[in-house]
């Protein structure tokens, strides 16, 4: 048996993505090999790394090195596109991320390249001090910790406040990769006790009288050092 002899010709394969398009075909014209072509490699861009971001912020992804379109994506496989375009801006993330983003020349797309997303958590700061305290006294509220930058409600930027009054203050910090965080106590100033003395404020030299305050109190200190 002889077999026809083959040729190869030009066709149209009709995939952008590739070139010098060609199909074998034997003497009768029959299609012995089907049209393929030379696939184009799209080159992959080159992400930029990505700063760190705190808890709750988004973060801002840029590539370089692709002469088309930028096309971000959520997964490795390629099957989630969330973004097309030069500057991707993430959704707020609370844990560490990772991004794809990859080159769209003419259809054809790069392989994907990977881009790392760091969230950083944010401080939290403990104000340690007294709940409340007595009329005409004062407390010191301090943070459980230096920080880059402290605000306190009142205005203060130390570590401790002097408090001399009943309210909630709040404290906001900044930790030393940029990250801020917020906490708040609430103290109450003690009226001071009403106390009377009642009794005979009266008597005869060699007598005693009898006296007694206001009856309800955890405490008593007379002035002649009795305590009842």
């Amino acid at each position: 048996e002889i077999s026809a002899p083959l040729e190869v010709v030009a066709c149209n394969d009709n995939d952008p993505c590739t070139i010098d398009d060609v199909q074998e075909v034997d003497c009768y014209g029959n299609i012995c090999v089907p049209c393929s072509g030379t696939p184009i490699i799209t080159p992959k861009p080159t992400p930029d790394p990505a700063a760190p971001i705190c808890f709750g912020e988004s973060a801002t992804l840029t590539a370089s090195d692709c002469s088309g379109t930028l096309e971000w994506y959520s997964d490795a496989s390629g099957n989630d596109l969330v973004f097309t375009g030069d500057v991707f801006v993430t959704p707020p993330l609370t844990s560490n991320a990772s991004y794809y983003v990859a080159c769209n020349v003419n259809g054809c797309l790069s392989d994907l390249v990977r881009i790392n997303v760091t969230v950083r958590d944010l401080p939290e700061p403990q104000i340690i001090g007294p709940d409340e305290f007595c009329e005409g006294e004062s407390i010191t509220l301090n943070l459980d910790q230096s920080y880059s930058d402290v605000i306190w409600s009142t205005g203060s930027t130390s570590t401790s406040i002097t408090v001399d009054n009943s309210g909630t203050f709040a404290v906001t910090v900044t930790d030393n990769n940029g990250c801020t965080g917020v906490t708040t106590k609430s103290v109450n100033e003690n009226p001071l006790p009403s106390v009377e003395i009642s009794g005979s404020f009266a008597f005869c030299a060699g007598e005693s009288t009898f006296i007694e305050a206001t009856d309800g109190f955890v405490d008593y200190e007379w002035s002649n050092g009795d305590n009842t």
